[in-house]
């Protein structure tokens, strides 16, 4: 807005303030802001404007702001309008004042109420007392008010109220700048609480953020409070501490001191409890030693501040060793000196008797061994009381500083009465970070107090006074640690005196070492009642001793290891003879002799299965015992209601597999394998336990784990896969891979005795499985298997199943062709299976092959039922013997086959294309002759520069490389020099797809003659290219003339199974000098 219309804004204000007319005689508003008029920002602030009765309308003004606001809310009943801001900002700042209309008038402006923003300038202050915040009543203090931002003027605020007028910020260093406060004089009624802000000139009404709160403490007249420190006031550092202060009257707040602070302590860390509160330190360091003072106020003021408490962290330096000069076990009155000593240049060394100060001496250096060092004398007076010391060593320089305490030393009174016992729970042998108890037990009588003491150290393990009217304490260790590993003894005492020491309890942890042992029984853990067998234990690491624990309780001597192979160390126990009452679980351990209490990681837990005389459980796995690799498998353990435990057992292994505690007490017990592998395939036993003891062992389960061996088997019927009922079938399981044994299963899956394969030429390998009954349809299907001989549980994938067909005694149907029994090649087949009975189903099977052909019946106008079977355009695959059965929907058994019906191909189609394929590739031949000795003709007289043409004609899938030129021989000369051009013509099994390859092009010369050659070949069907149709490198011209001058013959490869391939040969007869007559060759004819 323009400054000038603000000015003329503000003279009208002050006009309309001094005319009554406009102002009329109504009584002016009261504004106030709610917190308060010094908000921080971001925060929301509320203006109150009240006014009379009469009050219609209510506005709000800024100064500055042409506008006025509207009330958020209008309390009608309180006479009052509310004006709301929900969001602080900076530019809300500055004078507001209100104002009211009646229908009298409007009334006068409010007083002018000024709103501060603070936290516009981050730059936070400092404000502290000088020299102290305790202060008693009606003296003054210094308060300075500190910044490293150079503001122009500070001021100060109680309790959110300006206290003082502002004060110029001053620099005091080069980086900081401060102004001073004088606060006084104090009373003890009320709370000094303090804080600064600074701000610009400029802008007065935009304040920095709120300086650190300082609360003076005033001493007043009431009674002091208490103050100490739990669990003590000397505490090691890192560890915790409270400090509590506690109050004779209702309080209202505690504060805590510490001396030489500028402020008092948090008050945010103090939790208060009733007429007390506490201050945790959470982890003691040395900013926390030092001395300590409470203050409390109630509503009546100040109460005195307390005593002092002074706090003494620990551990800051190396401890010292406390030793005593004599026997530690001493009689009442007897005069002990103790020497506390450190190679640390301590001024000072501060003994203590059960946590508590006893007294300090300087140090002295002990001019040979160069130790400092301080002897203190005790002298035990009384039975009652324990003698509990430790030393501490610190300087002069800060003597709320201690070293680590050395250990404690507790002087034990003998005495003469009973001894107690001593044993740990779960066992002396414990895994590291298990718990222990250790259970001391004395005898009946007065309240007794148990020592326990471990061997080594100068000082009782702990001590326990039993609450309960027993006779025995117990000492836990909540995890076990290897500094817990010792031997033990504990000691009583009560009323009458101290009774003589325990036996030794020795306690082992395990687990230090992460190298685990394997626990293993030789041969087998399955051992007869009575029997012995033998355990080995090996290890990798070096370990000197073993031993052998059972339930936990150690069960031989340790047994030094011995080495066997490289980096492989073992030891072997002999256990027995066993009995079947009770449940034999071992482990080992491994350890050196230079600790022979700390133990390696447990070996596997093995039990021992005692196979006994109670009656033995069944065992079977569901689905079943065939199970395909990576499918889920449970096998289950079912025994009487008394078992209390169930274990599988892999025949082979070196241990059990499976154990289950029974709980549910269904007399049975699963065990799941969620993803088979071949790994699971075995046998398996098991084996069950109740209070009486172990059972016999269970029949044995034979799981086999298929499709681990990729590439399934054939199987196939041997002669048919129809049969009579009752009759007789052989089975055939072929297969590729070299399995060693084949195996057959039915519907039921139940094994057949497995076959020995027999291998044959083919590379094959097959088994027999000869005269199988079939009874019914529902024998299969079948399905074979093969595996090999060192792995007869893991088996390949299943063959297609087969299916054995039963035909009955109903009456057989008919089975006949329209076309008669002997085919052409290329005739369309169909067969005719019809029968006078009502069959609703025909099937066709061939001899030789497994498969039925199913097809659904239709009824004729004969009243003859019959199915047509289409096989389509014959061929040599056509030819056979084939029957046709029929059967009713609701049987699952066959008819009678029908009779036989041969069906015969005439000669081979192939051969007839074949010599339609020569005859068109004799006459292309033609054609390309004349077309070459034009050619030849009408380039006569050139240069005799040789020219190569090839020209191509591919096979559909492969290309036969020809050579292309025979090279001429430097030797004499033949008469007649012979050179051959070849063109293949390959007639496949369609006549339209005849090809020919004209492989070379000779060099022109009109003195060579040339005939053709023709010859037909048949090549294997799996050979791209056969050698017989590469041309022949031509014999030299000796040779030539000794064979009477024959043209190369070609041979033909052929076999049973082959493609038909006709191909013509071309010659040139080059005559040499005149001397030979080429009339000879023309005359013969192609063969």
């Amino acid at each position: 807005m323009n400054p000038f219309l603000i000015m003329l804004l503000f003279l009208e204000l002050n006009q309309d303030l001094r005319n009554p007319v406009l102002a009329g005689f109504l009584s002016k508003p009261t504004l106030r802001a709610v917190p308060g008029n010094v908000v921080t920002t971001g925060n929301q602030v509320a203006f109150f404007c009240e006014g009379p009765s009469e009050a219609k309308e209510y506005h709000l003004y800024k100064l500055g702001s042409q506008d006025y606001l509207i009330p958020t809310a209008l309390l009608e009943t309180e006479n009052k309008a509310i004006f709301s801001i929900s969001l602080v900002q900076w530019h809300n700042s500055g004078q507001y004042w209100c104002s009211y209309a009646s229908t009298s008038g409007t009334s006068e402006n409010s007083d002018i109420l000024e709103l501060v923003v603070t936290g516009v300038y981050t730059s936070r202050l400092t404000l502290s007392a000088i020299p102290s915040p305790v202060v008693t009543a009606g003296e003054h203090v210094t308060l300075q008010c500190v910044s490293k931002e150079p503001y122009n003027m500070s001021i100060l605020m109680k309790d959110g109220e300006k206290f003082s007028s502002p004060e110029p910020l001053q620099k005091i260093y080069s980086d900081q700048f401060g102004a001073l406060f004088s606060v006084g004089p104090v009373t003890p009624n009320q709370r000094w609480r303090f804080t600064c802000y600074g701000y610009s000139l400029s802008s007065p009404q935009l304040w920095s953020v709120s300086s650190n709160q300082l609360e003076l403490l005033v001493s007043g007249t009431l009674h002091k409070p208490t103050i100490w420190a739990e669990p003590g006031s000397v505490i090691t550092s890192g560890s915790y501490v409270t400090i509590w202060c506690e109050a004779t009257l209702p309080t209202l707040i505690y504060l805590i001191y510490k001396d030489g602070n500028p402020e008092p302590w948090d008050q945010q860390n103090q939790i208060v409890y009733n007429n007390k509160a506490k201050l945790t330190i959470s982890s003691m360091t040395e900013l926390n030693t030092g001395r300590y003072h409470c203050y409390s106020y109630t509503i009546t003021g100040w109460t005195e501040r307390s005593d002092t408490l002074e706090l003494v962290v620990t551990g800051v330096y190396n401890k010292p060793k406390l030793l005593i000069l004599q026997d530690p076990v001493v009689t009442v009155g007897m005069t002990v000196t103790l020497s506390c000593t450190s190679n640390h240049s301590y001024n000072w060394f501060l003994l203590t008797k059960n946590d508590q100060k006893s007294s300090i001496h300087r140090t002295s250096q002990d001019k040979h061994t160069r130790l400092f060092l301080a002897k203190f004398q005790v002298r035990p007076m009384a039975f009652s009381q324990r003698w509990r010391f430790r030393c501490y060593g610190y300087y002069t320089s800060n003597p709320q500083v201690w070293s680590e305490g050395s250990d404690l030393l507790e002087l034990l009174i003998s005495g003469k009465l009973k001894k107690p016992t001593l044993r740990a729970e779960p066992g002396s042998v414990i895994a590291s970070g298990n718990n222990v108890t250790i259970l001391c037990e004395g005898t009946k009588g007065n309240q007794p107090m148990y020592f326990l003491y471990k061997e080594g150290s100068p000082a009782p393990w702990e001590s326990q006074t039993p609450k309960d009217p027993g006779n025995k304490a117990m000492f836990s260790i909540a995890s076990m640690e290897k500094h817990h590993a010792g031997k033990y003894r504990c000691y009583s005492y009560n009323s009458v005196g101290w009774s003589e020491r325990s036996d030794m309890l020795e306690l082992v942890v395990t687990g230090v070492y992460s190298s685990k042992v394997t626990l293993s029984a030789v041969s087998s853990p399955v051992v007869t009642s009575g029997g012995h067998v033998t355990l080995q234990c090996v290890s990798q690491q070096a370990y000197t001793s073993f031993i052998l624990v059972k339930d936990n309780e150690k069960f031989s001597r340790l047994v030094s290891s011995r080495d066997t192979y490289p980096k492989r160390l073992e030891a072997y126990f002999t256990v027995g003879p066993v009995t079947h009452n009770e449940r034999w679980r071992f482990t080992c351990y491994g350890y050196y002799w230079s600790s022979s209490q700390l133990w390696s990681a447990p070996s596997n837990e093995l039990e021992l299965l005692v196979s006994g005389t109670l009656h033995k459980p069944t065992i079977w796995a569901h689905p079943g015992s065939l199970i395909t690799s990576e499918s889920p498998v449970t096998i289950w353990c079912e025994g009487t209601l008394e078992s209390l435990m169930y274990v599988i057992y892999k025949e082979g292994s070196p241990e059990p597999s499976y154990t289950q505690t029974q709980t549910d007490h269904n007399n049975k017990a699963q065990f799941s394998i969620p993803s088979v592998t071949r790994l699971n395939a075995g046998r398996y036993n098991c084996y069950s336990y109740n209070y009486a003891g172990w059972t016999e062992r269970s029949d044995t389960l034979e799981l086999v784990v298929t499709g681990v061996h990729h590439g399934k088997p054939t199987l196939s019927a041997l002669p048919s896969p129809v049969v009579t009922s009752g009759g007789k079938v052989t089975l055939k399981c072929v297969s590729s891979k070299g399995y060693d044994w084949f195996t057959l299963t039915g519907a039921d899956q139940n094994f057949s005795s497995p076959q020995k394969a027999q291998f044959i030429h083919t590379g094959q390998s097959l088994a027999l499985f000869p005269e199988i009954t079939v009874a019914s349809s529902k024998s299969g299907p079948f399905r074979c298997y093969g595996y090999y001989t060192n792995s007869p549980h893991v088996w390949s994938e299943a063959s297609d199943p087969l299916e054995i067909h039963v035909s009955g005694l109903s009456k057989k149907p008919s089975l006949l062709t329209h076309k008669g029994p002997i085919l052409a090649p290329g005739e369309n087949l169909i067969l005719k299976c019809s029968s006078e009975i009502s069959y609703d189903r025909f099937a066709l099977f061939k001899k030789g092959e497994s498969g039925l052909t199913l097809v659904s019946v239709h009824q004729s106008q004969d009243g003859h039922f019959h199915a047509n079977f289409t096989l389509g355009s014959v061929n040599s695959s056509i030819g056979g013997q084939y029957r046709c059965l029929g059967a009713h929907s609701s049987s699952s058994e066959w008819s009678a086959p029908s009779d036989p019906l041969d069906i015969l191909v005439t000669g081979p189609a192939r051969y007839q294309k074949a010599v339609i394929g020569v005859s068109v590739a004799f006459f292309l031949l033609l054609f390309f002759l004349t077309i070459f000795l034009l050619l030849r003709l009408r380039h006569q007289n050139k240069d005799r520069k040789g020219v190569q043409t090839e020209t191509h004609l591919q096979h559909p899938t492969d290309s036969v490389t020809r050579d292309k030129s025979h090279q001429k021989s430097s030797k004499p000369a033949p008469a007649i020099q012979e050179e051959v051009l070849y063109a293949t013509v390959k007639v496949t099994q369609h006549a339209d797809s005849m090809e020919l390859d004209v492989l070379r092009i000779h060099e022109k010369d009109s003195s060579k003659d040339l005939y053709a050659q023709v010859k037909p070949c048949r090549l294997r069907r799996a050979e791209a290219t056969s050698s017989s149709l590469m041309p022949k490198e031509l014999p030299d011209s000796n040779n030539t003339q000794g064979k009477g001058g024959k043209v190369l013959v070609e041979q033909a490869d052929t076999t049973d199974d082959s493609n038909d391939v006709t191909y013509a040969q071309l010659c040139i007869l080059t005559p040499r000098q005149g001397q030979v007559n080429l009339s000879a060759f023309r005359q013969k004819s192609p063969s």
